[in-house]
């Protein structure tokens, strides 16, 4: 079933790791303590910011949420780890790339390596499961994503469709691996970004109202707001099946 392979293990006798991120301090301003990294003032570093960093009419308070975001998981915006996506009438998407998802890998004190495999299945056609080591698990993290699933008619995904599928694979592992949220990728953030005021119908949950919308923007779910949801195998969903090759991170086998 593997076409493919790849691995990638921290190296022998590399440095210890840094702490996992905690919490900002409440006592210590996001600007004085990102300012002295750099060697600037918090006043530089405010100007500098808003300058090259954020859209246009980007208000302090989201410029210190930005802040708050990419001193959380360590990511240096300055290097492009992160960005502040514009968001349609005012406000911000924390946008990760990769490079970005990968440094918070690298900066988790129990990370131990990943590695990548082309998958088939039947179902759910080519994918590319994604498998995560951390030292304190007894297994490791394990998740596919599937080309079909996630493939847009833009961009790199015409031209790298399999880079682009095993980027996708690392972030989901990513999220179970380390309890990674409040962050997105590209593709998210856009869709995030433009969408429009989300109506909930009565009935409705508000995630489901919204993960609708998204799908909608996607061109992956219908026009019509559901009814209430019948039991996955009364609907024939196709994700009552779990797709093969997954299992919940960090469980045993």
């Amino acid at each position: 079933m593997t076409t493919s392979a790849m691995t990638t293990t921290p190296k022998a006798g590399a440095a210890a790791k840094p702490a996992e991120p905690q919490a900002p301090s409440a006592s210590t301003s996001v600007l004085v303590r990102l300012a002295s990294r750099y060697g600037v003032t918090p006043t530089v570093l405010l100007d500098t910011v808003k300058a090259t960093l954020m859209p246009p009419n980007a208000t302090n308070e989201e410029l210190v949420s930005f802040l708050l975001v990419a001193d959380r998981y360590q990511l240096d915006p300055f290097l492009k780890q992160i960005y502040a996506f514009p968001k349609k009438g005012g406000g911000i998407v924390p946008m990760v790339p990769i490079d970005g998802w990968i440094q918070i890998a690298q900066n988790h004190p129990q990370y131990r390596g990943f590695t990548q495999r082309v998958v088939r299945d039947d179902e759910f056609g080519i994918g590319i499961e994604t498998t995560i080591r951390r030292a304190d698990w007894p297994e490791p993290a394990v998740r596919t994503e599937w080309l079909q699933e996630c493939k847009l008619n833009s961009g790199p995904w015409l031209t790298h469709p399999g880079r682009m599928l095993g980027h996708k694979s690392f972030i989901q592992d990513a999220r179970y691996a380390f309890g990674i949220s409040g962050l997105y990728d590209e593709d998210e953030a856009k869709r995030i970004a433009d969408a429009d005021v989300v109506r909930v119908s009565p009935g409705t949950s508000r995630t489901d109202a919204l993960e609708r919308a998204l799908g909608e923007r996607a061109g992956t779910a219908p026009a019509a707001e559901p009814g209430p949801a019948a039991p996955p195998e009364a609907a024939g969903d196709p994700q009552a099946r779990t797709p093969p090759a997954e299992r919940e991170p960090g469980a045993a086998g």
